[in-house]
């Protein structure tokens, strides 16, 4: 028989937008991409599809044949499971320390800034302090009329909010309307980001704030690299 479906499984987003969770934190990691396997004479790796685009020069200088994976935690435990030496997983220094694997090389990623960021979820919002630099993000659902997307963002532009991320998708297989997920430069309490709510509500179905969470460093010291 098989096994009840877990909640939330395959949702994606939309499964952290019940009640009870607010974003409390948003913070990016620099995740350092290994090579890992058994024996360094392998002649394919197994990894997932977004490891393949990070590492495409890599994998063409190293002369190898990419295996594609559901996740690279996965490949590395494949690896260890079948104990065949002409293979290799790309994932973390911790996915080989897991499954008891050797790094074979270090930082094979094509682009040094690759960049994981993780929003930390909670029951209590963690309001930023005053003045600082903050991150606020939100979901919604616009009407289905012509142009509603481009009315609903207007007010962030006529107040002059910077939007950091937009991203669409489609909620419960309707295509009548997407939803959508941002994040903007500022906190909800800020008078240009409560004008530009307003008018986004206006031309929207729903709206809903996930939480504001002070910007972490790392996205400064980006923008100041040349």
């Amino acid at each position: 028989m098989a096994s009840p479906r877990r909640k939330g499984l395959g949702r994606g987003l939309d499964a952290l937008l019940g009640p009870g969770a607010e974003a409390g934190e948003g913070r990016g990691q620099r995740i350092p991409v290994e090579m890992i396997g058994r024996s360094p004479y392998q002649p394919r790796r197994r990894i997932d599809p977004d490891a393949l685009d990070d590492l495409v020069r890599s994998i063409r200088a190293h002369g190898l044949t990419p295996v594609v994976e559901a996740d690279t935690a996965g490949a590395a435990a494949a690896v260890a499971e079948r104990g065949d030496g002409s293979r290799a997983a790309i994932a973390s220094t911790l996915a080989a320390e897991t499954y008891g694997l050797a790094v074979l090389a270090a930082d094979i990623e094509d682009a040094g800034h690759n960049t994981t960021r993780f929003v930390v979820m909670a029951r209590e919002p963690r309001r930023p302090r005053p003045g600082a630099a903050a991150i606020t993000s939100f979901v919604f659902r616009v009407k289905n009329i012509p142009a509603a997307l481009y009315k609903a963002l207007g007010g962030f532009a006529t107040n002059g909010v910077n939007m950091l991320k937009l991203e669409s998708y489609i909620l419960d297989g309707s295509f009548t309307a997407a939803q959508f997920y941002c994040d903007i430069a500022g906190h909800p309490d800020d008078p240009a980001i409560r004008r530009a709510f307003d008018e986004l509500a206006f031309f929207s179905r729903e709206v809903k704030v996930l939480g504001a969470y002070p910007a972490d460093p790392l996205r400064a010291a980006a923008e100041r690299s040349p």
